[in-house]
């Protein structure tokens, strides 16, 4: 009985030790994976992530401490974050479980700053194996015999706050926050309360991103502060090295590489300084990080580079809807200065006006009127009912009208705009108004994507007083001419 009441209180009291232990986070992944640093951190870029950790402790040790770790964690929408965090761990005879779920909520003050808070219930559970146990006279010991084991269980809950600014981050992790007692079958497991804080800045550089990091565990039962910092370097966004130093005395070197945007490797090993320490092989640790789902942008902090190609054609296809952009824009400022904001201001005297057709090197057939387009009173601002006249000859000259064409010979050839204005006393006056009014149609066609060579155009002033006398109102008359062709061509 003394024996099996010795192996129950030596079974706790490691158990408690490495209960303990588990929540030393995987060393390698911290840089690679903030998730594993501050549970606060799920969601926050946007992508789904997952990572697997192995890490293999004092190495060449019978019973050191093997370490297993899984999570994921991802977005829920703009605000919120998941987290699913598996821990196992074994020491020799003793074993522990950790599954934690975790939500989190992002209050983001800008792109790239923002505080969160997260909250972590959890399942524990802590055993020992005494089957394993080597002892003399085992059997004659009815526990041991009977290949029994010690284990106790219970719920627990985290909690984690995250607070980013720029290349700056923090983060505060508290993993056991009720630090339930774990119940075993001949007593009670007690566990003390630990607090992480976890401070990293990003400076980046052309090539390169270098963060400083450091982390300090501040176990309440112990009272005793534990410390790590450490200098991580990214060079292209795909492969880096850190290099660290704990106060357990460990020196911690680090190097990994993204093999795609899509898959990350970081191996990391940590001597020993200490006397016991230099006795083993060091510490080893693998970890491996998968995008799941990538985020609608590409957020910091993660692993997972942007595609370089995919980057440009982004950019290529922002800056052509760019372009596009601003040529509706002009099209509609154009269209505007045409038909609704034209304040009327003085225009600049032609140089040559030609009041009859046929002047010009070119040759025009007889015009005929464009119905139904007018001008406001006294200016050159068209009347919006004017716009159905203009379109159907926009139509003609560009070869989109739909149905039976009743006049096709405007598709290819060049026009004239002529204006008659009749309006003040002074014939230059009317002739300044009338090539006005001319221009302004000629506008609204080029607008809708008429080419501008192929429109000329012309002012006449017309008479202002009739031949008795009385004054002569303002008409309207404006009148299209096509350029003439050959006979032959004409036949073609």
């Amino acid at each position: 009985m003394k024996k099996i009441l010795f192996l129950t209180i030596a079974a706790i009291s490691f158990a408690g030790q490495s209960v303990k232990a588990q929540h030393l986070k995987p060393e390698g992944q911290e840089y690679m994976n903030k998730f594993s640093a501050a549970p606060a951190y799920a969601g926050y870029n946007g992508n789904d992530e997952a990572f697997l950790g192995y890490r293999s402790f004092m190495t060449g040790i019978d019973g050191a401490t093997k370490l297993l770790t899984a999570d994921v964690n991802g977005d829920l929408g703009e605000s919120m974050g998941y987290g699913v965090q598996i821990i196992n761990e074994k020491s020799g005879n003793f074993s522990n479980f950790y599954a934690g779920i975790t939500y989190a909520y992002h209050i983001r003050f800008s792109e790239e700053s923002g505080l969160s808070f997260a909250v972590t219930p959890a399942i524990v559970r802590s055993a020992y194996n005494l089957a394993g146990a080597k002892t003399f006279g085992s059997a004659t010991d009815p526990v041991l015999a009977n290949e029994a084991g010690l284990s106790g269980g219970g719920f627990d809950a985290g909690f984690s706050v995250m607070f980013k600014a720029g290349g700056l981050n923090f983060s505060v992790y508290v993993p056991r926050l009720i630090c339930q007692d774990l119940k075993f079958q001949n007593g009670i497991l007690n566990t003390d309360r630990e607090i992480f804080s976890n401070l990293s800045y990003a400076i980046e550089s052309d090539k390169w991103e270098f963060e400083p990091a450091a982390e300090v565990c501040y176990p309440l039962g112990m009272k005793e502060l534990e410390w790590k910092a450490a200098l991580n370097a990214k060079y292209n966004e795909r492969a880096w090295v850190s290099l660290g130093y704990q106060s357990t005395k460990w020196l911690a070197l680090g190097m990994g590489f993204s093999a795609t945007n899509r898959i990350a490797f970081n191996y990391q090993y940590l001597y020993g300084t200490s006397e016991i320490a230099k006795t083993c092989g060091g510490t080893h640790e693998i970890s491996i990080g998968f995008l799941i789902q990538k985020g609608k942008t590409h957020k910091k902090p993660t692993v997972f580079f942007e595609e370089k190609e995919k980057e440009k054609s982004n950019e290529i296809q922002k800056l052509k809807e760019e372009i596009k952009k601003l040529e509706e824009e002009v099209k509609t400022a154009k269209i505007n200065d045409v038909l609704e904001n034209d304040e009327k201001r003085p225009s600049p005297e032609p140089e040559h006006i030609e009041e009859e057709p046929g002047a010009t090197n070119v040759k025009w057939e007889t015009p005929e009127i464009m119905r139904n387009v007018t001008f406001a009173s006294g200016t050159s601002i068209l009347n919006k009912s004017s716009y159905p006249g203009i379109d159907a000859y926009i139509s003609l000259m560009k070869d989109t009208v739909e149905g039976p064409v009743i006049n096709d010979k405007y598709m290819d050839r060049e026009v004239l705009i002529i204006v008659t204005a009749e309006q003040g006393d002074s014939k230059k006056y009317n002739q300044k108004l009338a090539l006005e009014r001319a221009e302004k149609i000629k506008a609204y066609m080029v607008s809708k994507g008429v080419p501008a060579n192929r429109i000329s155009t012309r002012g006449i002033a017309g008479r202002n007083k009739s031949k008795n006398g009385t004054e002569h109102f303002e008409s309207n008359n404006v009148k299209i001419s096509r350029e003439k062709k050959d006979e032959d061509e004409e036949n073609k």
